[in-house]
């Protein structure tokens, strides 16, 4: 059991960092005591990771089109 709660604690922090939630936000609902700890359990998905790339080449691409 201990087990599947460490997995979900990875996920919901994760979870928290994807939806915007601030670092100080996500270490008082996890419980972490520094930022080192917060790190490793954030981790970054590909997905997430394109969806930013792709919003700052839109809004690249429109404010080029302004100019």
């Amino acid at each position: 059991m201990k087990g599947r709660w460490h997995d979900n604690r990875h996920t919901l922090v994760t979870e928290l960092a994807e939806s915007g939630a601030g670092d100080e936000v996500i270490m008082s609902i996890a419980g972490h005591v520094s930022r080192a700890m917060l790190s490793r359990y954030a981790h970054v998905r590909m997905e997430v990771k394109r969806r930013a790339l792709d919003e700052i080449a839109a809004r690249q691409g429109a404010a080029d089109e302004k100019h």
